[in-house]
């Protein structure tokens, strides 16, 4: 895991564009770049929640450990999208693990602290952060409708369309 000083580049579109410039330097002053590798972890389950971290290149996937350490699949996370947000709403300790993807993975971790305060004070980024955890909440029903109603091949066949959806870009 590399880290590297916050500059600029924090600005992507998603979250951070809406940030004033006080809270653009709240920021810098409370977050740091991270590159991972392949497999790494971001954090794991147990370990304290104190930060959050917002994808700016790669894939992240959530996963917990079942009763036989077989590990299952939560969720997976995309370029500008948010994790770890337990920490600002009071999440001591992790509950799932946090692992890169892909090689390259990039993210921006921020103390939840900061998070908390950008939160009170601007409403666009507040609304945002809002709309991300509505939609993995969404998300986690419409999963559970599937593994209750539907079979196998016919989940398979509505994640990868999902995926394409979210995720897929047009050729040609």
């Amino acid at each position: 895991m590399e880290k590297q000083n916050v500059s600029e580049e924090l600005l992507f579109a998603n979250f951070l564009g809406t940030l004033t410039e006080l809270e653009q330097r709240m920021v810098e002053q409370n977050s740091t770049i991270i590159d991972l590798d392949r497999h790494e972890a971001i954090y794991k389950e147990g370990q304290p929640s104190d930060r959050i971290y917002f994808v700016k290149r790669g894939r992240v996937k959530i996963v917990t450990n079942g009763e036989d350490d077989k590990e299952v699949l939560k969720s997976l996370v995309h370029e500008g999208e948010l994790l770890g947000e337990g920490a600002i709403f009071g999440e001591r300790n992790r509950s799932d693990t946090a692992v890169a993807m892909d090689e390259g993975v990039t993210l921006i971790e921020m103390r939840a602290g900061a998070a908390r305060e950008i939160l009170k004070t601007n409403p666009e980024f507040s609304f945002k952060v809002t709309a991300q955890i509505a939609q993995k909440l969404r998300s986690a029903e419409k999963r559970l409708e599937a593994l209750t109603f539907k079979n196998s091949r016919t989940r398979i066949i509505e994640f990868l369309k999902d995926t394409a959806f979210r995720q897929g870009r047009k050729i040609g």
